[in-house]
């Protein structure tokens, strides 16, 4: 018996030894299916994470780095989206992986599978970007996800630092010319003064718009403005989703609708007196108990 044949009649004894069965074609055909599906949707999700960290690194006011660190790098760091960064790697890593176990994978090298695939990621981000999908997506993501300003945009909690001269929050009302009502991230009142703060080109300051400060406080809930920029890019959707819905129901101590009829009221006293009578006309109409934010209002009066 020739080499041939004895190994021939090893695999034969193997096969029946193992009760090796053929496997049916439509199983092999699944397979590929389901990688190439695996692949594509993977792709899909990385082009997906380009266009928001395109949107994110073409709004975060390069500009500010100065004032808001004092060193471009230490900026840089602060400023990378780094949620986005890993997303983009690991559905990378999962096309890369897909590729390289499909039936003619093992003849394409692993720098081709790399290089085309990140390729693909950008170009399909850059298009996805620009029809508007990254802050689209953005915007979506601050309404409904409870940690988006924790992990998926930590630039939001650095303007909420009035101590170290960053504010940002909902314009609620007009007091007079030059100094306005704003509600923060923590749901905290301030009176803000912007008689000498330089603002954008064309930019109104409007009642219920987002926005950011650069400035002090000078007093208690007294944020004196240097700079006030407007909130249009990432995080808007979490500003507008937690700050423009009045009162939420069993009490959160959110600002009612009707708040912003401030207009003209000369002092403190009269615009607290002002929400004491707001809040008593809204107690019947709600369907919560708002005693305690009303006594505690009453309390800042007296």
């Amino acid at each position: 018996m020739t080499m041939g044949d004895q190994f021939d009649s090893s695999i034969l004894n193997q096969i029946k030894e193992q009760h090796i069965k053929p496997r049916a074609k439509w199983i092999f055909i699944l397979k590929d299916v389901s990688i190439w599906s695996l692949g594509i949707l993977s792709l899909f999700l990385g082009a997906i994470a380009v266009s928001i960290i395109i949107y994110f690194i073409k709004n975060s006011d390069w500009d500010l780095y100065d004032e808001m660190s004092g060193s471009l790098l230490e900026y840089l760091l602060l400023a990378m989206p780094y949620f986005w960064l890993i997303f983009l790697a690991v559905f990378i890593f999962v096309v890369n992986y897909d590729l390289k176990h499909t039936r003619s994978g093992y003849r394409v090298s692993l720098l081709f599978v790399f290089s085309s695939s990140v390729f693909a990621s950008v170009f399909l981000g850059v298009i996805f970007y620009n029809v508007g999908m990254g802050q689209a997506l953005d915007d979506v993501l601050g309404e409904n996800v409870a940690f988006y300003d924790r992990v998926i945009n930590p630039m939001m909690g650095m303007w909420n630092q009035p101590e170290r001269g960053r504010l940002a929050g909902l314009v609620e009302a007009k007091i007079n010319d030059g100094q306005y009502q704003l509600i923060d991230m923590g749901r905290q009142e301030w009176l803000i003064d912007i008689s000498n703060a330089k603002l954008p080109m064309d930019f109104e300051v409007e009642i219920g718009r987002p926005v950011r400060l650069l400035g002090k406080i000078d007093g208690v809930n007294f944020f004196t403005v240097t700079r006030l920029l407007s909130h249009d890019g990432p995080g808007r959707g979490m500003v507008n989703a937690r700050l423009k819905e009045g009162i939420i129901p069993c009490g959160k101590l959110v600002p009612p609708p009707g708040m912003t009829a401030l207009d003209n009221l000369p002092n403190l006293d009269q615009i607290m007196q002002h929400r004491i009578e707001r809040f008593k006309e809204l107690k019947t109409k709600m369907g919560c108990d708002i005693e305690m934010r009303t006594e505690m209002i009453e309390q800042m009066v007296r």
